[in-house]
C-alpha cells in the first residue's frame, strides 16, 4: 500500500499517532513562529569534535557548552539534509523533492569556488545541550593494525573523550527548530512527520559512527508554536516617547543582545575561513528588522506594511551597532589616523598639512603601533574586545559519509557576547507627528517579543533588542555641527567604511588623492562651503565573487572591486571666504546624521538592492568637530 503523503514512506509509531491526534490544523495561526522541540537518546557514547585546546593527551575531545557536553546545530541539519536526500534519490515520498529540501534547509555553498549561500526556513539552535547527567568521562583508545602482520602500526594509536552514559541512563540532547513560515502546501504535522523521519533515517550523529559511537535509539519531535500578537498601531508610545507633537527629523537606538556567538566575515583570504568583524552590520540589522515586519504582515511586495515602514524603510539609516560591556550607554569612537605615540603619550596631528618630525622626533601612527600603544587607544576611544571561538566543520561526502579531504573542511571564527551588548542607532527622514508615534508603537511592540531579530550572520544567530529614544553619544568628544563667525576648520573622522573614491579615476592617477577627494567632497555637497586642507587616510579594495553575483549580476561586466576609505580617516577642512554659514550648518548636520557617499559611477548607484555599502546600511558614517582654531604646520 501506497504511503500517505507527506510522508517519508517509514510506518508510524504509536508516539506518532499520538501526537498527530493533538497537532491537526497547527499551521492555521495567523502569526506564529513555528517552533520543534527535537529531544535525540543514544544508545551509545556520543562523540562531536571540539575545536581549538583540547586537554593534554587527547586527540579529539567532546564538545562541550558551560560545561555540558553538547551537539552543534550544524551536525543536525547536515545529517538531516543528508537523510532528506537519500528520501528523495530513492523517491520514498511524493511530496518532499529536492527543491524542497532546498527550501526548508537552503543550498549549502560549495567550498572550493566561492558558491552563492541562500538561508533555508528552518533555524536550528546553535548548540544542542545534553539533558542528562551523562558526563565526559575515561578516555577510550583506538588502533590501526598493519595487515600483513597484524600488529599495531607504529604511533597509530588514538585516544578520545566521547560521552558516556551515566549509570542507568542514554545521552539525550534536546534543541528547538524554527520557522518564521511554512512551505507553501505544507502544514505543522507535515513538517513535523518529516523531521521525525529524517533524523530516525541518519540513524547515528558524530564522530566515528563506524566504530558504533553515535547511535540513535529515539527522536521525539514536538510542535509548540510561539503565537505572536499582532501590534496595535494606535496604542499610545511609551513613556519618555511624548514629545512627538510636530514633524521632525527622528532618531530611536538600539541594544542588541545576541543568543550565541556571531560570525558577520570579513575579506576572506579563501573559500574555507571565515573571521568575524567585531560589529553587527547595519545591513544585516536592517535585514533582521525586514524579516520582523514579514513575520507579522507579510512580504513587502504585497502592500501591507505599516504605512510608515512601506513609505519611508528604504531611506531609513541603522549604523553598524559596536561592542560595548552590558549596560554602557555610549558608542565606541574610531581612532583618527592623525593620532600620534610620540614620547610616551598621545597626540593628534591633525594641524599637520605635512609629513615631518615632531618637537625633532618621529610620531608613530598606527601601523607601528605595538600592543601596549594599541590598549591604551581602545581604552581612550571606548572600544572593547570580546573573545571569540573557533569552529572547524566539515563538509560530508553523500555517498561515501566520509569527509572529501582537506578541502571539505573550513573553518568560522566568531564572537562570544559574553558580558557585551551591540548598540546601533536608526535615524529616519522627516516624519509627522503621526508618523513618529505610528514607528515607536510599531517597533515597541515588535522588538518586545523574546529574540525578535533573527538569522544574524553565519552561525544565524538572534538577538534580544531593547528600544531607546534618540541616538546613543559618542564615547568620548561628542560631534559640533554649531557654525559661526569665529569658526576656521572643520575636522571630519570617518566612523565606518565609505566609498569616496572612483577607483578608475584613482588608478589613472595615483598620486593626485588630494584632488580626488576634493572632487567627492565637492560632489557631496561642499564646493563653496569647506576646501579640503589635507588628509589622514587609508583606502581598501571590497568586493568578491559573490558580492559580484549576489548585488550586480554575473556576466554585466568584467570583475572589478570598489575602492573605500577605512575608518579613523581624517579630512581636515577650512572655510573659504564668503561661505554662508547657515548653509554649511545644515550641511553639516545632514552628513552627521546621514552619513557620506559617493555613488558616482558606483555600480548599483544608490540602490540597495545592487549596492549595499549605503549609509542606510551603517556605511560612511561621520563624527564632525567644528573648531575656531587655524590650520598651522606644527603638531598639537
Amino acid at each position: 500500500m501506497a504511503a500517505p503523503a507527506g510522508t517519508l514512506g517509514l510506518p508510524a509509531t504509536a508516539a506518532d499517532r499520538r501526537q498527530r491526534s493533538r497537532r491537526r490544523g497547527g499551521d492555521e495561526m495567523s502569526a506564529a513562529i513555528h517552533r520543534f522541540q527535537v529531544t535525540l537518546v543514544f544508545d551509545s557514547a556520543v562523540l562531536s569534535h571540539v575545536a581549538g585546546a583540547i586537554p593534554f593527551g587527547l586527540d579529539a575531545a567532546m564538545l562541550q557548552e558551560e560545561g555540558k557536553p553538547a551537539l552543534p546545530g550544524s551536525l543536525i541539519r547536515g545529517n538531516l539534509r543528508h537523510a532528506w536526500n537519500q528520501v528523495v534519490e530513492k523517491g520514498f515520498s511524493s511530496r518532499l523533492s529536492k527543491e524542497m529540501v532546498t527550501v526548508l534547509l537552503g543550498n549549502p555553498p560549495d567550498l572550493g569556488t566561492g558558491g552563492d549561500r541562500k538561508a533555508g526556513l528552518l533555524r536550528f539552535d546553535d548548540l544542542w545541550r545534553s539533558a542528562t547527567a551523562a558526563e565526559a568521562t575515561t578516555p577510550r583508545y583506538r588502533i590501526r593494525l598493519d595487515l600483513e602482520t597484524g600488529a599495531v602500526k607504529r604511533g597509530q594509536i588514538q585516544s578520545y573523550q566521547p560521552v558516556i552514559p551515566a549509570a542507568g541512563q542514554n545521552p539525550t540532547f534536546s534543541g528547538w527548530i524554527r520557522c518564521d513560515r511554512l512551505p507553501d502546501g505544507v502544514n505543522a504535522e507535515t513538517l513535523r512527520r518529516w523531521l521525525t523521519r529524517g533524523l530516525q533515517l541518519a540513524g547515528g550523529l558524530g564522530a566515528q559512527k563506524g566504530t558504533g559511537l553515535g547511535r540513535l535509539k529515539e527522536v521525539t519531535v514536538q510542535y509548540a508554536p510561539e503565537e505572536l500578537a499582532k501590534p496595535d498601531l494606535t496604542a499610545s508610545p511609551p513613556s519618555g516617547f511624548d514629545d512627538m507633537n510636530q514633524a521632525a527629523l527622528f532618531s530611536l537606538s538600539l541594544r542588541l543582545t545576541p543568543d550565541r556567538p556571531f560570525c558577520f566575515p570579513r575579506i576572506q583570504a579563501g573559500d574555507n575561513l571565515f573571521i568575524s568583524h567585531d560589529h553587527i552590520p547595519g545591513g544585516a540589522i536592517k535585514g533582521a528588522l525586514a524579516k520582523l515586519l514579514e513575520r507579522h504582515y507579510g512580504e513587502r511586495k504585497n502592500k501591507k506594511w505599516p504605512d510608515v515602514m512601506e513609505t519611508h524603510f528604504d531611506a531609513m539609516r541603522i549604523t553598524h551597532a559596536r561592542a560595548v560591556k552590558t549596560g554602557v550607554d555610549t558608542r565606541p569612537r574610531a581612532i583618527p589616523l592623525s593620532r600620534a605615540w610620540i614620547d610616551d603619550r598621545f597626540k593628534d596631528l591633525w594641524r599637520m598639512k605635512e609629513p615631518g618630525l615632531v618637537e625633532g622626533k618621529v610620531p608613530l601612527f598606527q601601523i607601528d603601533w605595538k600592543d601596549k600603544t594599541w590598549r591604551q587607544a581602545i581604552d581612550e576611544y571606548g572600544w572593547v574586545k570580546p573573545e571569540r571561538t573557533l569552529r572547524v566543520r566539515n563538509r560530508i561526502d553523500p555517498r561515501s559519509g566520509a569527509t572529501p579531504g582537506e578541502d571539505g573542511l573550513y573553518t568560522v571564527e566568531s564572537v562570544k557576547p559574553g558580558d557585551h551588548q551591540w548598540l546601533a542607532n536608526i535615524d529616519f527622514p522627516i516624519l509627522t507627528p503621526e508618523e513618529q508615534r505610528q514607528a515607536v508603537s510599531l517597533l515597541t511592540q515588535l522588538l518586545a517579543e523574546d529574540y525578535p531579530f533573527c538569522h544574524l550572520g553565519r552561525t544565524k544567530a538572534r538577538a534580544r533588542v531593547e528600544l531607546t529614544k534618540d541616538q546613543w553619544p559618542y564615547h568620548g568628544q561628542l560631534p559640533s555641527t554649531a557654525v559661526n563667525n569665529a569658526t576656521r576648520t572643520v575636522v571630519i573622522v570617518l566612523q565606518s567604511h565609505a566609498r569616496l573614491l572612483d577607483i578608475a579615476e584613482v588608478a589613472e592617477s595615483p598620486s593626485k588623492l588630494l584632488d580626488h577627494y576634493r572632487k567627492t567632497w565637492n560632489r557631496l555637497g561642499g564646493k563653496g562651503l569647506l576646501q579640503l586642507s589635507h588628509f589622514f587616510a587609508r583606502q581598501e579594495l571590497f568586493g568578491g565573487d559573490w558580492w559580484w553575483r549576489h548585488y550586480v549580476g554575473e556576466g554585466e561586466r568584467d570583475y572589478q572591486p570598489e575602492l573605500f576609505t577605512t575608518p579613523g580617516s581624517t579630512f581636515v577642512f577650512t572655510i573659504p571666504p564668503g561661505a554662508d554659514h547657515a548653509t554649511l550648518q545644515t550641511l553639516l548636520k545632514r552628513w552627521q546624521r546621514e552619513g557620506v557617499t559617493d555613488t558616482e559611477n558606483a555600480r548599483g548607484g544608490d540602490c540597495w538592492k545592487r549596492n549595499p555599502w549605503l549609509p542606510q546600511n551603517g556605511y560612511g558614517e561621520v563624527h564632525i568637530t567644528v573648531l575656531d582654531e587655524e590650520i598651522e604646520g606644527g603638531a598639537s
